[in-house]
């Protein structure tokens, strides 16, 4: 659901956090936001960010996402943190960008497909992750 604003398509880094992969992924979407501060039924176009940070009372990072139904100049700041899924130990996305796989995307139009990994450990048992991942066609192009 990823669409252009002003501009902006979609960024990506590929960054590590303790040595496994700890990706970043903002966009901008068009539907509402799903933040409880949202008034009813705001409709148009949201910023919207995934990435890692460490929790302080575990010893693995967490998946966050960041929303933003505010469209401002800096699409990749502001708004609110929602915790997407806890227990993430890694976040590794990939782009296609019809000849091959990149690690990261800033280009100026939007990927073919994003290939999204994620590894997940369960709470009491941190040394065997369960690793789920999937594969995205981009329509926007």
């Amino acid at each position: 659901a990823a669409v252009e604003h002003d501009g902006f398509r979609l960024m990506a880094l590929d960054t590590e956090y303790g040595g496994l992969p700890a990706d970043t992924i903002d966009f901008v979407v068009a539907r509402p936001a799903r933040l409880p501060q949202d008034e009813p039924g705001q409709t148009g176009r949201c910023e919207v960010g995934y990435y890692i940070e460490n929790d302080p009372d575990t010893e693995v990072a967490w998946l966050l996402r960041r929303e933003d139904s505010t469209l401002d100049d800096d699409p990749l700041e502001g708004g609110a943190v929602l915790l997407a899924g806890p227990y993430v130990a890694s976040l590794n996305i990939q782009f296609y960008d019809g000849l091959e796989w990149q690690a990261g995307w800033s280009e100026d139009e939007f990927p073919v497909a994003v290939n999204i990994n994620i590894l997940v450990v369960d709470e009491n048992e941190f040394e065997n992750p369960m690793a789920f991942g999937t594969t995205i066609p981009i329509m926007a192009r």
